[in-house]
Parts: C-alpha cells; structure tokens; sequence
C-alpha cells in the first residue's frame, strides 16, 4: 500500500481524512501541465477559504442526501 502525504504540511494522510485536487496550469504560461496533489482537510479548508470550504461541504450534504432519496425511492418501487 502506498503512503499518502499532504502536499503543504506534509501530514501522513488515511483514505478517508484527505482531498484529492488536480491542479491545471494554462499552456500560455512557459510551463502548463496538470498536476495532482492531495491535502488534508485543514490545509484543504486553508488554501480555498473557509467560506468557500464551507459552501462546498454544503453541496456534498446536499448531494449525498439526493442520492439516498433516490435509492429509497427505487427501493420502494
């Protein structure tokens, strides 16, 4: 299995307790290219602000509940 780190506190970092992020460079910059980082939740919420951390976090909840309901749903068929 392979070790996960924060890329900005350096924090080992479990499957559940961190935020994948791909970060894209524009090609008219000298260098553009893609890159994938991970965070923990801390460093996560610090990089992007806690108001848009907390707006994001918001529309998880909201997705998640929509696909329970959709599963009761079918269920219920």
């Amino acid at each position: 299995m392979t070790k996960t780190f924060c890329n900005k506190c350096g924090k080992q970092l479990n499957f559940d307790d961190h935020r994948k992020v791909e970060l894209t460079v524009r090609p008219y910059t000298t260098y553009g290219g893609r890159f994938n980082l991970d965070y923990c939740e801390s460093c996560f919420k610090e990089i992007i602000g806690e108001e848009e951390y907390n707006s994001m976090i918001q529309r998880e909840a909201e997705h998640k509940r929509r696909i329970i309901e959709k599963r009761k749903a079918k269920n219920d068929e």
